[in-house]
């Protein structure tokens, strides 16, 4: 008998006639949910098919910047396991080794030229994500060396390259110097001191750098 199917569009699948008796059913875009296809005959009795939509998988980070030799781990969601992570542009001389079959620790090599580098996670059904991995430049602090301030003074301190985000901190404070450790804005001890402290930024990674600061 001759009839209709029509789906119920929760991941905004569609169907299209394919004869009088099959359908094409193409899944939509949005993933984790149940599409139910429904085929209803002349007489209007109907029978009813769910289809379970999965999301694609994913990487996380998606994006991260590292100096050479220093490691990442990159984590494998959604999709339908098992994962295989692979090395899918290498221009750095990285190496992937696998901690889980949810997870991966990349190293970064130490070439800079084309870059760069990229991990791609692969899932049971063939969906792909890839993060790419970006050589970073040495973690710097601004003002840098040794500096000389007034008693009870503020200074911006600031961060670049390493790997973000960064944390500021006060070392071998011998005034009473105080930093705030996420915007790295200063405020001088109020007694006299040479050194009075070193401010130091330590990035994700743990690499740090310091100033000294004389007041």
């Amino acid at each position: 008998a001759h009839g209709t199917r029509t789906p119920s569009e929760h991941s905004g699948a569609s169907v299209t006639a394919a004869d009088g008796k099959s359908v094409k059913y193409t899944p939509g875009t949005t993933g984790g949910v149940v599409d139910k296809i429904r085929v209803t005959d002349n007489t209007g009795g109907f029978a009813e098919a769910d289809v379970t939509v999965v999301k694609g998988v994913k990487i996380s980070p998606s994006t991260v910047s590292l100096l050479g030799g220093n490691k990442a781990t990159f984590i494998a969601s959604d999709g339908i396991s098992p994962y295989i992570f692979t090395l899918t542009a290498g221009p750095s001389g990285g190496k992937l080794s696998d901690d889980f079959p949810w997870q991966t620790s990349y190293t970064m090599g130490w070439k800079t030229t084309g870059l760069p580098d990229q991990i791609t996670v692969t899932d049971k059904r063939g969906s792909k994500a890839t993060a790419t991995v970006n050589m970073a430049e040495a973690l710097k602090l601004n003002p840098a060396g040794t500096i000389d301030v007034l008693v009870k003074s503020t200074t911006q301190f600031t961060a670049s390259g390493g790997t973000p985000p960064y944390k500021f901190s006060v070392k071998d404070d011998k005034g009473g110097c105080k930093i705030d450790e996420a915007t790295g804005l200063f405020t001088a001890g109020s007694a006299f001191a040479t050194p009075g402290a070193r401010v130091q930024v330590t990035d994700f990674s743990g690499k740090s750098v310091s100033t000294t600061v004389n007041f």
